[in-house]
């Protein structure tokens, strides 16, 4: 099932790797190198505890793929900390003394102190302080970056999204490993395009599915992969494709980073309209969550990254 509003690339595509997360790396390792940077054990340690306990009954494969996950967010964190500190401005002492100042009042209301705060959260106040820096030096960047660009016509260019449309989608997939190779894309095309031409010839679609399609979601929902909120400008081609179909249209073969997709939209909930001016801080919200996503997806291109977890 493709999650829409992460739309990212799988970390293990950065990493190749397959390892145990919830494991430690070697003595005197760290548990990951970004582009020189180390993800220290201890770090890699305080952010496991800071995951909440699992039920009873949770297996093991779904525990490591939280811990994956966790693994995924710290990489992209250190990613996204050497990009800012080239590219926004500094944040000063005085501003995170600030915000430390600002939580340690609200713990305070609810007869809290920062230093259980950091017990609770098993972090060092200088990691604290960190990631505050961080949030600061984002949403620096973010301001500059948004003064480069309209906003008003980024809400125009996706008025569903804003006016709260839904549309329900279905699709055929072909899974396709990164880096495929060409004779295995083009088998994968030539498929899709064959049910594709039958479709238009009068089969229906969910039985398509059910026949040609090899989506782990299959056997369950046919394809139906629910209603999303459409982005007709999103950066994934599924997510964009998808967006700018017509109820009832069924689209060319799309590639994506998953595969090969035959899309169609099966129904639509309208929405309210909306006014810019009374949601443009949630516009440059939305946008600068688009912006995060299309940064990551580039730093993890040019990354170097070491796995040092068993």
């Amino acid at each position: 099932m493709r999650a829409w509003l992460g739309s990212l690339v799988p970390v293990c595509l950065m990493l190749g790797v397959g390892s145990a997360w919830g494991q430690m790396p070697p003595p005197g390792k760290p548990a990951a190198v970004v582009n020189g940077e180390a993800l220290t054990a201890d770090n890699w340690a305080a952010a496991l505890k800071r995951l909440p306990p699992f039920p009873p009954d949770v297996d093991e494969a779904s525990k490591k793929s939280v811990h994956f996950e966790l693994l995924g967010m710290l990489l992209d964190d250190m990613l996204l900390r050497q990009h800012l500190s080239k590219h926004a401005p500094a944040v000063s002492k005085t501003q995170v003394d600030q915000r430390v100042a600002e939580l340690e009042a609200s713990l305070k209301a609810k007869t809290q102190t920062l230093a259980d705060f950091l017990k609770e959260t098993h972090q060092t106040d200088e990691q604290l302080r960190g990631a505050i820096g961080l949030e600061l030096q984002w949403q620096a960047y973010v301001n500059q970056r948004s003064a480069q660009v309209d906003l008003k016509t980024y809400w125009e260019q996706n008025r569903d999204l804003f006016d709260g449309v839904l549309v329900r989608v279905c699709h055929i997939s072909v899974p396709l490993q990164p880096g495929a190779a060409d004779k295995d894309v083009q088998q994968a095309v030539a498929r899709l395009q064959a049910v594709r031409q039958e479709v238009a010839r009068g089969l229906d679609f969910t039985e398509a599915m059910r026949r040609f399609g090899q989506d782990e979601s299959a056997p369950r929902s046919a394809g139906d992969l629910g209603y999303f909120p459409p982005r007709k400008a999103d950066t994934d081609p599924f997510i964009r494709t998808a967006s700018n179909l017509k109820v009832n249209e069924m689209s060319d073969v799309v590639r994506t980073d998953f595969g090969v997709d035959l899309i169609k939209v099966t129904g639509r909930k309208p929405g309210t309209p909306s006014k810019y001016e009374e949601i443009k801080d949630a516009v440059k919200a939305v946008w600068a969550d688009e912006l995060r996503i299309s940064l990551i997806l580039d730093l993890r291109k040019s990354a170097k990254t070491e796995v040092n977890l068993p």
